[in-house]
């Protein structure tokens, strides 16, 4: 029996990336939003606008880019189950 395809998602690439650069980056770049794609980064800008729109004007897919502030920890929120 064949095992199932396991599904991955373009940005995982982008996430595991980003985690091998994150000390040099946190060094050059505190503060700037950074876009990662296909494994590179491919800019650095002051505001997330501004990295859309040069992502935008690059023709990059944004759904398969990595939008992150270097040096600013994600937040995850579970939106699941019952609020008190």
């Amino acid at each position: 029996m064949k095992d199932a395809a396991r599904f991955k998602h373009p940005l995982l690439d982008q996430v595991s990336a980003y985690e091998a650069m994150r000390e040099d980056l946190e060094r050059e770049y505190p503060g700037r939003w950074v876009i990662i794609s296909r494994s590179k980064m491919v800019g650095d800008y002051g505001s997330f606008q501004e990295a859309d729109e040069a992502a935008t004007r690059m023709g990059l897919n944004k759904m398969e880019c990595l939008f992150k502030p270097v040096g600013v920890e994600t937040v995850t929120m579970n939106t699941g189950g019952e609020s008190r």
